[in-house]
């Protein structure tokens, strides 16, 4: 049984009577009633939006929002919803915009909670690239929230509508200001609305789909507006966020308006930064170089936390009553944790396996995930003495806590604590050296899956296991499957020539890692990758001589020096500007 039509249904109807045939309602709010319908002479589903009787009564309000309207109807973008018309009549105003399948960003964050990082950045450069083409003719939004923001069911696309009370530069601001949350700090204190409001409320929009939350939150009233107006906003910090990405957003919901993008078209530039490192790597490689670091570090932290149990606390002090049964039980507990991680990382790289991707695949993903990421220094370090003082200072501390222990005789809390100190503080300073990265230099972690051991875990993982390396896998970097073809061609070489040419394997990787990752330089990469993979081809088939086998790999070296001497000045220049703003 169909709803009884309400009387905007009903009044709307009898105005467009034979131009378009209403359906039903598809959602309302203050600022207008929306109504899905049938274009009669072209035969197409559109939506239409009713001005709310109340506000058409308002004196000049309505001249207002026709004019303004039809300003927003100029806007011609693949992320805008197009307005086909503007209209009033019968004592009504409404305009007729495209019908968008699917649902929008506030139903999608109501019905599956938060985005992952990849889709809230792919929708976040879509909006910043309709405001940017609206701000460059000249019209704000003002209402950038998550239910003017359209989702298209298939495509995924990000189409942001409601333009019907934008603002055109040099008109008189109308007295609409927006969803309280989500308006700017300058526009409730009764500024204009800018470019720089317009994106203070996409970056609440993020936050809201990055986290499930807004950076400022309460009832709408005089508490709100003061909390908004006189405190920053909270840095969005989240497991699984990347930082850069939260720095992005952090400068959209900055308090001064001068303190956040100039505009758009920067921030959307920013986010296709963002993607770039991230995009280029299929799923699953992804997600097995962030898990697996992840549960490294805990291996490391139990294998260290049970070693010092056993040494530190049995052999050491030669506690062998109950002491020596806790400590004994307490490194079994650390031992099988550290254990279960390792298994879930041989997991992961079944699951790799099965998926048809190799060891050398997850090794060129590591680098290309981990290669912008910042090193890790201490406050007191100098770059080239920080891993030596870190392990310096764990050792310290863990005699200090050995010193007390003996010191103190008996089982008192203080000895007690010391004897818990000395397990957890080696395991903590072993943690804290996996994480570091030297300045030029890869991860204790990088290095252990790029070493021997990490091959063992994937020819371990690989056993019993369906294997389809030589098989295409859909959606595979050009990167990956010249890599692939190199590491095959030099293992199929006489053990005497790999001798000779023992520098390629790692130049392989090293261009590999710089392919995967975004930026310019990658064409190089890929370039110089592709002229060694030749290379080897020709030396197995015999019909490339040594002076040109030399040639080029001295060609192909000089290429990777220059594309990591460009990518280190890029990465100097950004931190420059960074540390600018």
């Amino acid at each position: 049984m169909q709803p009884l039509p309400t009387p905007e249904f009903l009044a709307l109807q009898r105005a467009v009577a034979g131009r378009y045939s209403l359906e039903r309602e598809l959602g309302r709010g203050g600022m207008g009633i929306v109504f899905l319908a049938r274009d009669v002479a072209l035969e197409r589903p559109v939506a239409i939006k009713l001005l709310p009787p109340t506000l058409a009564e308002v004196a000049g309000f309505r001249d207002r929002f026709l004019r303004e309207a039809r300003t927003a109807a100029q806007l011609v973008h693949p992320n805008i919803v197009p307005i086909h018309a503007v209209e009033e009549g019968s004592g009504l105003t409404w305009f007729v915009m495209e019908y968008i399948p699917g649902e929008s960003l506030g139903a999608r964050l109501r019905r599956a909670g938060p985005l992952d990082p990849d889709a809230a950045v792919q929708l976040l450069r879509e909006v910043a690239w309709a405001l940017g083409h609206a701000h460059g003719r000249g019209v704000i939004h003002r209402d950038i929230k998550p239910d003017n923001i359209l989702l298209e069911a298939g495509s995924g696309r990000a189409l942001v509508t409601d333009f019907g009370i934008a603002h055109a530069d040099g008109a008189e601001v109308s007295g609409h200001a927006g969803t309280p949350h989500f308006v700017a700090p300058e526009v409730l204190q009764g500024g204009a609305p800018t470019v720089a409001s317009d994106l203070y409320a996409l970056g609440v929009t993020a936050w809201l789909a990055l986290t499930g939350r807004r950076p400022f939150e309460g009832s709408e009233g005089v508490a709100l507006v003061a909390q908004m107006t006189r405190a920053e906003a909270p840095p969005l910090a989240a497991p699984g966020i990347p930082p850069r990405l939260a720095a992005a957003v952090d400068r959209c919901v900055q308090r001064d308006p001068g303190a956040r993008w100039p505009e758009a078209e920067a921030l959307a530039a920013e986010l296709r930064a963002v993607e770039g490192t991230r995009a280029t790597l299929p799923a699953p490689l992804r997600r097995f170089v962030a898990d697996g670091r992840a549960l490294a570090e805990q291996v490391a932290f139990g294998v260290t936390g049970a070693l010092a149990a056993e040494t530190g606390l049995v052999v050491l002090f030669g506690w062998n009553d109950w002491a020596g049964v806790v400590f004994h039980t307490l490194a079994a507990l650390l031992g099988g944790f550290a254990l279960i991680r390792f298994g879930e990382i041989v997991a992961g790289a079944r699951e790799l396996r099965a998926q048809g991707w190799g060891h050398l695949a997850a090794v060129a993903a590591d680098r290309a995930e981990h290669l912008d990421e910042p090193v890790r220094l201490p406050w007191h370090a100098a770059p080239m003495r920080d891993a030596r003082l870190i392990l310096a200072g764990g050792l310290l501390k863990t005699a200090l806590a050995g010193a007390i222990v003996k010191w103190y005789e008996g089982y008192t809390i203080v000895n007690l604590v010391a004897a818990a100190a000395m397990v957890i503080l080696p395991a903590l300073t072993v943690v804290r050296l996996w994480r570091f990265r030297p300045p030029g230099k890869p991860s204790l972690w990088s290095r252990f899956l790029a070493g021997r051991l990490g091959r063992w875990v994937f020819d371990w993982a690989g056993i019993g296991a369906t294997r389809r390396a030589d098989a295409p896998v859909p959606g595979e970097p050009t990167a990956l499957a010249l890599g692939q073809a190199l590491h095959e061609l030099f293992a199929a070489l006489p053990a005497e020539r790999q001798r000779q040419l023992a520098e390629v394997p790692e130049l392989a990787e090293r261009l590999q890692a710089r392919a995967l990752a975004a930026g310019p330089e990658r064409a190089q990469a890929v370039v110089a990758l592709e002229t060694l993979r030749l290379d080897l081809l020709r030396l197995t088939a015999g019909t490339i001589t040594e002076p040109e086998l030399t040639a080029d790999l001295e060609a192909v070296q000089r290429l990777g020096a220059e594309v990591d001497r460009a990518v280190e000045a890029a990465a100097e220049v950004a931190n420059v500007v960074r540390g600018a703003v």
